[in-house]
């Protein structure tokens, strides 16, 4: 993931959780808007680039590189994504206990 998504979401989770964060807290909402991100791109590609995918292993330079590409072909991807960790972020500072779920489980 870039330095700038790094910087924003890290910023974000500050936002959430106010100063001095538990680092480990903190990791794991990273995580789970890291998770908000690759779900809104998955959510928004076609079939075909699905299908395209299916036998590329997840954790590979390929799959990243696949996922980079295609999300260049989506209108309007940034705003969607912006739109979706809002939500996310909204859902989180109203439901604190909603954090700790996370938190406890390492992800959402």
């Amino acid at each position: 993931m870039n330095d700038f998504l790094n910087e924003y979401l890290n910023k974000k989770v500050d936002e959430i959780l106010g100063s001095n964060p538990d680092p480990s807290k903190k990791q794991a909402l990273i995580d789970n808007l890291q998770t908000v991100i690759l779900d809104t791109v998955i959510d928004n590609l076609t079939d075909e680039q699905v299908m395209a995918m299916q036998n590329i292993d997840p954790d590979s330079p390929e799959m990243e590189e696949k996922l980079e590409e295609y999300s260049a072909t989506i209108p309007n991807l940034g705003k969607i994504i912006e739109e979706k960790l809002n939500q996310e972020i909204i859902r989180l500072k109203d439901n604190p206990a909603s954090i700790e779920d996370i938190s406890s489980s390492g992800n959402s």
